[in-house]
């Protein structure tokens, strides 16, 4: 008599490890964006995130496969919050308005963080890949179609 395969049956297999903590997440992306505010992206280091954040590295190295990649998200974590494309009202009074809050997010605090993130991708081709991708293009896509709205009102 064949034995049952007891994982195949499983609809659901829980991955190894513990489960991901969000508390963990939110705090590695602030420890890693506090460094972006403070240091160029050369001189962070992986370890001194996680340790600021109380984590080990295991934990951040889970949800992200590089510090590059870390970074990018913590700065998307950041910027996501504080500049955003509203949904509703006249197409144009949305635009100036996203306009405004990315001035005022370029000459805030959050500027140095732009700044070294510009700078760290004219070296690194992943982190430029990943930035244009992440970044610029669904920004970009977004403008576009309120861009678009805005001329088919009348």
């Amino acid at each position: 008599m064949r034995q049952k395969n007891v994982e195949s049956e499983s609809p659901t297999k829980r991955p190894a490890g513990r489960p991901r903590s969000e508390a963990s997440r939110t705090s590695i992306l602030d420890s890693a964006y506090s460094f972006l505010r403070a240091k160029p992206v050369s001189a962070i280091s992986t370890v001194h995130i996680a340790r600021n954040a109380g984590v080990s590295t295991a934990t951040v190295y889970r949800w992200w496969p590089t510090k590059e990649a870390l970074l990018l998200d913590a700065f998307l974590h950041t910027a996501d919050h504080e500049v955003v494309l509203q949904k509703e009202g006249a197409p144009l009074e949305r635009l100036k308005e996203y306009v405004l809050q990315v001035g005022r997010f370029f000459i805030g605090e959050n500027g140095i963080v732009v700044a070294r993130l510009l700078t760290a991708i004219q070296d690194n081709a992943i982190l430029r890949k990943e930035f244009l991708e992440r970044v610029c293009s669904p920004r970009d896509q977004e403008i576009r179609a309120v861009v678009r709205e805005a001329i088919q009102c009348p």
